[in-house]
């Protein structure tokens, strides 16, 4: 089983402008990072445990923020006109290159951000962004366990 951990809360449009911070809010970082260790802590003592079940952890603020974009062409403001609630505008049109936003409102990642976080959920380069392992290796021993055919 993964286990995703909270992403970059503490830099959405909401969250800066809730806090009236033009930089990511550092008090709302920490306590991502606190939730996000202990779940760690979570997925070490249920594999302990239950040795008969998998579980990883994804960390999702470790993969957003890396930039999928070369610096400059990025932007963490909106892809769309956000109304009051820091959702899109009804009847508004969004941007027309999505994939150079972090965000399409004031709270969802776009498309760009969630497919970095499947590619490097599922086949991680590093154990930056997994624990203990990526959903492959997490697929892998479960089929090696079960004796089914890759």
């Amino acid at each position: 089983m993964a286990i995703y951990g909270l992403g970059r809360i503490d830099c959405t449009p909401v969250e800066k402008a809730l806090s009236n911070a033009t930089q990511c809010v550092e008090e709302v970082k920490q306590a991502v990072d606190i939730f996000n260790h202990k779940l760690v802590s979570l997925v070490n003592d249920l594999n302990t445990k239950l040795p008969d079940a998998k579980f990883t952890f994804i960390d999702f603020s470790a993969i957003q923020e890396t930039n999928p974009l070369p610096v400059g062409s990025f932007s963490n403001s909106t892809c769309c006109k956000v109304s009051i609630d820091f959702l899109c505008e009804p009847f508004t049109k969004p941007c027309l290159q999505r994939y150079r936003y972090a965000y399409f409102d004031g709270i969802h990642p776009t498309e760009v951000i969630n497919k970095k976080v499947a590619i490097l959920s599922y086949n991680s380069p590093s154990h930056m962004f997994v624990h203990p392992m990526d959903i492959s290796q997490l697929v892998s021993d479960w089929s090696a366990r079960s004796n089914i055919p890759k």
